[in-house]
């Protein structure tokens, strides 16, 4: 019975599917690491939203802050989850700035405005994934081997 435990706590760790799963369960500072992560930003982009940005206009720049620091700190420290935990709240407070300026303070040029940039910016970054295309997939398995 033992046996069959033992190789079942294997394939759970091998498997791509659960691993993130099996890690946070069996690993209590990776649990801790993102717990206390989260917590930060989280807090954060509550006090964005709960006070609003007329009120305190600098909320969503500390934000945006913290997602640059934890950005180049999941780059160095080679943690591929706090790079997309970050991304994301970086997403957060640049909406949060825009939907501000677009719908608090009536400019509706500004949704214009801001849907032209991201078409650009997504249309930029599909010529240099075509054109850059065996560098990104160099970088991509690089990534693939960070931690979660």
């Amino acid at each position: 019975m033992e046996v069959i435990g033992k190789n079942r706590h294997r394939e759970l760790a091998n498997s791509k599917v659960c691993s993130l799963r099996f890690q946070l369960l069996f690993n209590p500072n990776l649990t801790v690491r993102y717990l206390a992560t989260g917590s930060i930003y989280m807090a954060s982009t509550a006090e964005v939203f709960l006070q609003g940005i007329s009120e305190a206009p600098w909320l969503p720049i500390v934000l945006a802050g913290l997602s640059v620091v934890g950005i180049l700190a999941g780059i160095a420290l080679h943690i591929r989850a706090m790079l997309w935990l970050e991304a994301m709240f970086m997403c957060v407070a640049m909406f949060a700035v825009i939907w501000h300026a677009a719908v608090d303070m009536a400019q509706t040029w500004v949704w214009y405005v801001s849907g032209i940039v991201m078409g650009v910016l997504i249309l930029t970054m599909f010529a240099l994934f075509e054109k850059r295309r065996e560098q990104l997939k160099g970088l991509i398995s690089t990534l693939q081997t960070w931690d979660d």
